[in-house]
């Protein structure tokens, strides 16, 4: 039997994924620098410096029922049609291999505001878990192994039928042949 932790807000999480959760905002820094230099490296980059946000479960969408675990707020300017990112929030208590793959798939929204075509709900949130996928497979390890194939079975329409939509259109494409497609042709 394996031991859990209570949290202050009811949760219970396992000890072993308690000694590396992500917290307290302290804790961010750490795991967005092991995804952001990942990323750039794809060619993935946010149109400004943004600040990855720790905000307490239940907060994002309140209201909606749904349980949403990373947001990217998002501002239109008007002059130049040039969109920015305000923040990225990000939900507390998760692992740090699961907080690192919300952080890259909401890193991945905003890399998408500079990417030019309409996309559908389901194509964007494709992308941006594939995005995530990208992370986990370079994390490597039992846990990212778990993230990974959670993915893939995740019954949602949009989230997971859009991850094994874009994986199927992809084919064998890299992470940077992928994205040099999106910014040209805003489209898979």
């Amino acid at each position: 039997m394996r031991a859990e932790i209570v949290l202050p807000d009811g949760r219970s999480r396992c000890a072993r994924c308690s000694k590396w959760a992500v917290d307290r905002q302290v804790d961010v820094g750490a795991v967005v620098r092991t995804v952001r230099p990942l990323l750039h490296s794809y060619g993935i980059r946010l149109p400004n410096q943004v600040r990855v946000e720790l905000v307490e479960p239940g907060i994002l969408r309140a209201g909606t029922g749904e349980g949403f675990v990373g947001e990217t707020v998002v501002e239109q300017r008007r002059l130049r049609g040039v969109s920015g990112v305000q923040s990225i929030k990000v939900v507390s208590g998760m692992p740090a291999t699961r907080f690192g793959h919300v952080v890259a798939h909401e890193m991945g929204h905003g890399w998408l505001t500079r990417c030019p075509g309409d996309r559908s709900l389901t194509t964007e949130e494709g992308i941006c878990e594939l995005i995530g996928s990208w992370w986990l497979r370079h994390r490597g390890g039992r846990l990212a192994a778990y993230y990974l194939e959670q993915m893939w079975q995740n019954p949602d329409p949009v989230y997971g039928d859009g991850y094994r939509s874009v994986c199927r259109k992809l084919g064998s494409l890299s992470p940077g042949e992928v994205v040099r497609r999106v910014e040209t042709t805003g489209r898979l």
